[in-house]
């Protein structure tokens, strides 16, 4: 019971990772009523009583996923399918050994090749691939596409099959180039008199717009935008003072549809007045992800 707890946590904040959304932003930004809904709506808290089917000796799935054995491939995978929503089909390819990119593109594009359209049934489908670290523990890191993308996408109005770059781009509303606002920040660090780091920093983004800071070892902060600001809560290494150095710091700006209607008002409803290389897009639209580095004495 304890290691099936274990896997749905884990498989949980997996989705939550493959579309993009800090986790913190949805407990932090959203009542626990629109966390499930939108968890819902992917299959990560539906049901996870549903009674798995095991069709391999070393793959052992529990929780709202049916399981079966990949065929004779190299290197070895198994794949999960979630069939809870009635809209989607999602699919997770899981290697346990590290695979090039390119492998794994055609490892997914022939598993959905190999779906039948009865099993499809006219939903749309995602299938990602994850890299396991163990049976047991249920921790998985997420393996990219040659392009950096996510996942592949099979749009079930037309069954073209594109990456989530492909697919953000097909999805996301064109505007005039003049409307874009070419997104930048900056961060800075002080030390606090209790010994922690507060992270500032500046953004050309409206009042209101709300991101997570996040460091190494020091957790995450959730910040709001104002006049062109933002500022984050103290941060402590493991509990203790961070000690003089170089560290890295994350500011990732949660996609439009989980911002104030007054912010998706300037940026639009899918982000697509978000531009910039700070930008990332995921099926909920367009967020922006920067990361930087500052010196604390």
């Amino acid at each position: 019971m304890f290691w099936k707890m274990i896997r749905q946590r884990k498989r949980a904040r997996r989705k939550l990772t493959l579309l993009g959304i800090p986790e913190p932003l949805w407990v932090n930004e959203m009542s626990t009523g629109q966390i499930n809904r939108c968890l819902s709506s992917f299959g990560v808290i539906r049901n996870f009583k549903c009674t798995s089917i095991f069709l391999t000796a070393f793959v052992a799935v529990m929780g709202g996923f049916c399981a079966y054995a990949a065929d004779n491939t190299t290197p070895p995978y198994s794949v999960e399918v979630d069939e809870h929503v009635a809209s989607l089909l999602d699919i997770e390819c899981h290697f346990y050994q590290p695979v090039p990119p390119e492998v794994v593109d055609t490892v997914l594009r022939s598993e959905v090749a190999k779906l039948s359209a009865d099993k499809i049934n006219g939903r749309n489908l995602m299938i990602s691939a994850w890299l396991d670290d163990g049976h047991e523990s249920g921790m998985a890191s997420q393996i990219y596409l040659p392009d950096g993308s996510k996942w592949l996408y099979r749009f079930a109005k037309n069954g073209k099959l594109v990456t989530q770059k492909e697919q953000a781009a097909l999805e996301i509303p064109a505007v005039p180039p003049g409307s874009v606002i070419n997104v930048e920040l900056t961060i800075s660090a002080r030390r606090m008199p209790d010994g922690g780091i507060c992270v500032s920093g500046t953004a050309n983004l409206p009042d209101g717009c709300t991101a997570i800071v996040s460091m190494v070892n020091g957790g995450e902060s959730s910040v709001t935008m104002k006049d062109g600001r933002f500022e984050s809560a103290s941060f402590s290494f493991q509990g203790s003072p961070y000690p003089p150095g170089r560290y890295t710091c994350d500011v990732t700006v949660a996609v439009a549809r989980f911002q104030p209607k007054s912010v998706q008002d300037i940026i639009g409803s899918k982000g697509e007045r978000l531009g910039g290389k700070y930008i990332y897009n995921t099926v909920f639209g367009r967020g922006v992800r920067y990361e930087g580095m500052f010196t604390v004495d």
